[in-house]
């Protein structure tokens, strides 16, 4: 049930009369009542819910169970949460936020990508990731997008500052960056950013940012090797 190396999407509806996706053969809600299913998902989890303000959902489906999580936080926490939904599916996703539209868009979000390590240069998802958030698996989107998520979680940000000179948006700090870096791929952004602090007062204006820099490594000043 592969198309082109992409799973196939098919839309069925359950004996209640929701639409359900079915993706390269993995039902992803209930053919029953995909409603009561997320209901019973969000109880299960209603105690770490209402403990922590921060969820994300690993495989959003059509949005049945976020739907249903999105209500427990609402109610638990008001307005003062965030909950970020990974759908890796671009077509499962759109059709989800139309069955399942958020009833709090500035508090709930939905992310997509075509590899596992673009979703870390999604701002918003990492604002999410940073505050340690609880986070609920969806199995039927495990099953179905297993490769994936093992890659997301398992994901470690690179070392080497070439491999972050593209995302710095300041034209100045970034081509004094590029022109000071050595040409050893291995140099790594925090020793790179420690030196430049170091030896280079130019740059002082900057001091916020390179700080950041190093930052996103944990690292600051040495080369240790931490997942984010």
């Amino acid at each position: 049930m592969e198309t082109a190396g992409r799973p196939r999407l098919e839309v069925r509806r359950s004996a209640s009369g929701r639409a359900v996706p079915e993706l390269g053969g993995v039902l992803l809600h209930s053919a029953e009542d995909p409603v009561r299913e997320a209901a019973e998902t969000a109880a299960k989890h209603e105690d770490r819910l209402r403990a922590n303000p921060f969820v994300l959902v690993l495989g959003a489906g059509f949005g049945y169970h976020v739907a249903a999580i999105e209500a427990v936080l609402a109610r638990a926490h008001g307005r003062a949460f965030r909950l970020a939904a990974v759908e890796p599916h671009g077509e499962t996703l759109r059709l989800g936020l139309a069955e399942n539209p958020p009833a709090h868009p500035g508090n709930t979000t939905h992310h997509t990508a075509a590899e596992p390590s673009l979703l870390y240069r999604d701002g918003a998802l990492v604002d999410v990731l940073l505050k340690g958030p609880a986070v609920v698996t969806h199995p039927p989107s495990m099953a179905a997008h297993g490769a994936f998520f093992k890659g997301f979680v398992t994901h470690r940000a690179p070392d080497s500052v070439h491999e972050y000179l593209d995302r710095i948006e300041d034209e100045a700090l970034k081509s004094h960056l590029a022109a000071t870096v050595s040409d050893d791929p291995r140099t790594t952004l925090a020793r790179h950013v420690e030196n430049l602090r170091r030896q280079d007062r130019r740059l002082a204006g900057h001091d916020h940012l390179l700080i950041a820099l190093a930052g996103m490594r944990g690292t600051h000043g040495t080369d240790a090797d931490h997942q984010p």
